[in-house]
């Protein structure tokens, strides 16, 4: 069965390409016993790697690899303007 075109006047709707990556930044602080900040070497801080997948992260977390690794969870979400916060053109 064919389909009707579209309407002369309507806009026909491009599908939506993935979000490419953004950054996600995760601020830090070492805490001692009592729950105060303490100083801590910075330049010895060391990425293992970057995962999205939990039984990954668990295997690193919890493998005998990397001593002492745990992990941060963090969520970058949309950053596309709400329709009513779009600016108008004057």
């Amino acid at each position: 069965m064919a389909q009707k075109p579209a309407e002369s006047g309507a806009k026909q709707r491009k599908p939506r390409s993935p979000s490419p990556p953004k950054p996600a930044y995760f601020i830090v602080q070492v805490l001692d016993e009592s729950g105060q900040p303490m100083l801590f070497d910075k330049a010895r801080v060391k990425i293992i790697g970057v995962e999205n997948n939990a039984d990954r992260v668990l295997e690193i977390v919890e493998g005998n690899a990397f001593p002492h690794a745990f992990y941060l969870r963090g969520y970058v979400g949309s950053k596309r303007p709400a329709p009513q916060e779009v600016p108008q053109a004057a």
